[in-house]
């Protein structure tokens, strides 16, 4: 999951039974009852206005729900419209309307984008405690989502962010992909700051929710949360990478080589550093993947093995295994591969693609065309997953 994708029911159709407020086309309110706690969501990135999301995945939760958007990107850093004209003013009011709706407990929320809203809004307005996933406070770092789609004159400095965290008594629970390098060094960041618990999550992708959406609900995961929320810190794929700190630091600089489409500085920077990171599943996946880049499958195969021995949740090494086998027509390995890639991170846009490609090699069309479905649909704006859907759409009307 990069983005939650844009859910069409309505939030009044969603929540008939409870009284709904719209309180402008940035904020709605769901009151369930003042007995209860109340949940601020704070919407992801490229929102529309009189949308928000997610709503769905966690319409389930025992308390009342606040809603909030920022659809021009702001990084809720100019206000929510109705709450001020800037964000600690939007932050005193949209959490005192969530203490006095409900029984006087507020908690933030949000992925992404949102996430950063959660614990900036979390932090000037004195929530109890936040929730986040996959945020960013180094804003506008290269390759960094912000940098793609904030606003740019949308600024706060990490200086003051972490300032503004360290004055609240705000509690911080900080969740991020141990597959993104943009995640995870801000991740690092943050665990600097005291009242901020940050962990990382094993074989997932941004923001990192996907492994509770799975497993136990998202809706379930904050009831379990309102209860305790020490207790979420504590879960099955909970990686370590964020206490080496040097790793990451690592793995970040070589991100920015590879982004830069230098692969061979890329290969030569891991090559430089294996000889203390070699034991790291996530480090043995990018020297198998700068391998890759550089045409040694040979090398590549070895690390992505030794990547996935590492860490069997390690579903970006499966997915370039499958790949790298494709190529050398080995077809029955690389389908077991990217189905085993699957299996752990169900809403790889590139593995559900990569295996539509070895399925139109193996001449099964109709099962090439759902696996481009899923690729598509998840990833709506890549127009290579677009084309192979369309080809594989005519051959299959060919066949007909």
């Amino acid at each position: 999951m990069t983005e939650e994708k844009n859910e069409g029911n309505s939030i009044e159709d969603s929540f008939r039974d409870c009284k709904v407020v719209s309180y402008s086309d940035y904020c709605t309110a769901v009151m369930r009852g003042a007995h209860l706690p109340t949940l601020i969501a704070f919407s992801s990135v490229n929102t529309p206005r009189g949308k928000f999301k997610p709503f769905k995945v966690i319409a389930e939760c025992s308390c009342n729900l606040i809603f909030v958007n920022d659809s021009a990107n702001n990084w809720y850093l100019k206000g929510v419209e109705g709450f001020g004209d800037d964000f600690k003013t939007s932050a005193k009011n949209i959490i005192n309307l969530a203490r006095t709706i409900g029984n006087g407990k507020a908690i933030t929320f949000g992925t992404s984008m949102g996430a950063y809203g959660a614990l900036l809004y979390a932090a000037a307005g004195n929530a109890d405690f936040s929730l986040s996933f996959g945020p960013e406070v180094l804003l506008d770092m290269p390759g960094s989502r912000s940098e793609q789609h904030k606003a740019k004159d949308a600024q706060l400095p990490y200086s003051d962010f972490s300032e503004l965290i360290d004055r609240s008594e705000t509690m911080h629970y900080v969740f991020t992909s141990e597959c993104d390098e943009v995640d995870m060094i801000n991740a690092l960041a943050l665990n600097k700051i005291k009242k901020v618990k940050a962990v990382s999550v094993r074989g997932v992708e941004h923001p990192g929710i996907q492994v509770f959406a799975e497993k136990e609900g998202v809706a379930e995961f904050i009831d379990r949360a309102l209860l305790d929320p020490s207790s979420i810190i504590q879960f099955d794929q909970r990686g370590e990478i964020l206490g080496n700190e040097e790793l990451v630091k690592d793995l970040w600089i070589a991100y920015g080589l590879k982004k830069d489409k230098n692969f061979r500085s890329y290969l030569g920077y891991l090559e430089s550093q294996k000889w203390k990171s070699h034991t790291s599943s996530a480090f043995m996946h990018r020297l198998g993947e700068a391998y890759y880049r550089n045409n040694d499958q040979a090398n590549a195969i070895e690390c992505l093995k030794e990547a996935i021995r590492l860490d069997e949740l390690q579903y970006e090494s499966y997915n370039l295994l499958g790949v790298i086998q494709r190529r050398k027509r080995l077809h029955s390995e690389a389908e077991n591969n990217l189905r085993r890639s699957l299996s752990i991170s169900p809403r790889n846009a590139f593995a559900h693609h990569n295996l539509g490609m070895l399925l139109l090699e193996m001449h099964q069309i109709k099962e090439a065309v759902i696996s481009f479905e899923k690729a598509v649909k998840i990833n709506k704006g890549n127009t290579a997953f677009a084309k192979s859907l369309a080809e594989a759409k005519e051959k299959l009307i060919a066949m007909l």
